[in-house]
């Protein structure tokens, strides 16, 4: 990544990973305009890490558990949206007559 001149801010985040990413988010959430906001860090990918590891894994699909996600107190889960359409989809498959 090119060297850039700092620049006044608002609000300086040091550092480039998830964790920049997620105070980048509430900030502007809570009503920060981005060019308010500098990110200090070698990388312009944020979850850079995280893709490598999902890679790694064959993971193709990112679900969030409540744990980890932006804001607090998100119900349901992805994984529970998820499991529940595979309920729904079942229970309309048993009610198909089969020949």
């Amino acid at each position: 990544m090119p060297v850039s001149a700092p620049r006044d801010s608002t609000i300086a985040i040091v550092g480039d990973g998830f964790g920049s990413l997620i105070v980048y988010a509430t900030a502007v959430y809570l009503g920060f305009r981005p060019q308010e906001i500098t990110i200090y860090g070698p990388s312009d990918n944020p979850v850079k890490t995280y893709q490598q590891f999902a890679f790694n894994l064959g993971q193709t699909v990112l679900r969030s558990e409540s744990e980890s996600h932006f804001l607090p107190a998100d119900w349901p889960t992805f994984a529970e949206l998820e499991a529940w359409l595979a309920v729904l989809a079942d229970e309309r498959d048993t009610r198909v007559t089969r020949i």
